[in-house]
């Protein structure tokens, strides 16, 4: 329960790191989901609308916040085909690039006043394509990737930076095989990372890397000799790669090694497959969480997370009756995901936002156990900040202050309390700026509830 005048929180226990129940963005026929976070931590998204609609449309949530804002049209008339990409430019100003595989040209644009501006084209394509992947580096360039129509045979390239556009450059081409499905990420240097998927005479995803003014030539996780069709790829803070991808009805997911790449390793749990493909992310922490699509003999689809923590993973479900798409976001204290599901008619599908708490290094992550219900930040200067809990039975209780690197900074003992309702005001105890996590911890269970995080 949240208190605006208050900032209260309500902690039952022992707390979970569960998924939020998950809030309805939108719901119409919708496909091709992007979805980007500023760096105030407010989420921007975009999708497109089924045909006859043919919109692409946008929606954006500030961190504070517990609904999106009502999603908008993106262009004045609806853009047959189109497939969008929502990126963070300079200044935090959305920007959404968008490709059609119906019509011809790629197309950018940007919300400046609550509006946007008139679409410019990029005037190196003036074809058809899809396939479109967009990230923005630390410099405010916008790194485009996407894949050349009917054949298949090629990879682009494009940049935006200072109002102009580079490019196009060929990623990868092929005659005899398919070249497809893109992804693109931007290293420390600025420098993109693409991956892709290989079909027909040499089958699985592929790598390379930008150096200057050329690519590296392409690297292979091993053990991917399958007919795969998506594939998605992350950083770690070192610029090393993990790709996931989606072939043959399962989901898999390697890691780039100094010389070689990690044995390629199954996600799903072997019954009928996956409904779409993983997505992989690395928090702050750089610890790593892949999103992926299961359905065990004699169950519906449903959609999970696995995240690794000091070598061991661990699951968790975020939703059932899942076979739509999925995107997703890590801030400084949580994961963010848009998802699509069916939504009960043919054609139609709702838009859902959900998220769950990350806890730093050192702070247990429980698997099961009650809901926490709490909003993103509770401001340590606010005297009147306050965190309730409540007791089954009489407790010794104790609260240790977590800084972000995972280390116990403070221990406020509260003694001996009776059973019920309780309150911790984190006024005084906690560092005014930065972030840190509260543990509450009960003497007769060493129970460790959820993290609150405290900005």
């Amino acid at each position: 329960m949240l208190s605006v005048g208050l900032l209260t929180v309500w902690l039952y226990l022992p707390a979970a790191a569960q998924w939020s129940e998950p809030v309805r963005v939108s719901r119409n026929w919708l496909w091709a989901y992007s979805l980007a976070m500023d760096s105030a931590e407010g989420l921007h998204a975009v999708w497109s609308r089924y045909p006859p609609d043919d919109w692409l449309e946008y929606a954006s949530k500030k961190p504070t916040a517990d609904t999106w804002m009502t999603p908008e049209h993106i262009t004045p008339t609806a853009i047959p085909g189109a497939q969008g990409v929502v990126v963070i430019g300079p200044n935090g100003t959305p920007h959404v690039i968008w490709i059609s595989y119906l019509a011809a040209g790629i197309f950018l644009t940007r919300r400046e006043g609550g509006t946007w501006t008139t679409p410019e084209q990029f005037p190196g394509w003036n074809r058809a394509g899809s396939g479109l992947r967009g990230v923005c580096d630390r410099w405010g360039r916008i790194h485009i990737v996407w894949q050349g129509l009917n054949t298949f045979d090629t990879i682009w390239y494009a940049r935006y930076e200072a109002g102009n556009w580079v490019g196009p450059e060929t990623v990868a081409a092929a005659t005899s095989r398919r070249v497809y499905a893109p992804d693109v990420m931007t290293d420390h240097e600025g420098n993109a990372i693409v991956a892709y998927v290989r079909t027909r005479d040499s089958l699985g995803p592929a790598l390379v890397r930008q150096t200057g003014d050329s690519w590296t030539a392409p690297t292979f996780p091993r053990g991917t000799e399958r007919d795969e069709w998506t594939t998605r790829v992350a950083l770690d803070s070192n610029d090393n790669a993990i790709m996931a991808w989606h072939g043959n009805g399962c989901s898999f997911f390697s890691e780039q090694l100094p010389d070689s790449w990690s044995l390629t390793e199954r996600l799903d749990s072997g019954g009928a497959g996956a409904s779409a493909g993983p997505v992989p992310c690395v928090d702050r922490w750089n610890r790593l969480h892949v999103l992926y699509t299961d359905r065990p003999p004699g169950a519906e689809f449903s959609l999970h997370e696995r995240t690794r923590i000091d070598g061991q993973w661990r699951e968790h479900l975020i939703v059932d009756s899942f076979p739509g798409w999925a995107e997703v976001a890590v801030s400084s204290g949580r994961l963010h995901v848009l998802l699509s599901r069916d939504a009960g008619s043919p054609y139609e599908a709702e838009a859902m936002y959900t998220w769950r708490p990350l806890s730093p290094p050192g702070v247990e992550e429980e698997s099961e156990g009650a809901l926490v219900e709490s909003p993103e930040y509770i401001s340590p200067v606010t005297p009147s900040s306050t965190v309730f809990f409540a007791l089954a039975k009489p407790e010794r209780v104790h609260v240790d202050i977590i800084d972000s690197a995972g280390r116990c900074i403070d221990r406020v003992s509260l003694g001996l309390l009776r059973a019920g309702r309780h309150d911790f005001r984190p006024f005084g105890h906690v560092p005014a700026r930065g972030v840190a996590f509260l543990r509450i911890v009960t003497a007769g269970t060493s129970t460790i509830v959820k993290v609150v995080r405290i900005n």
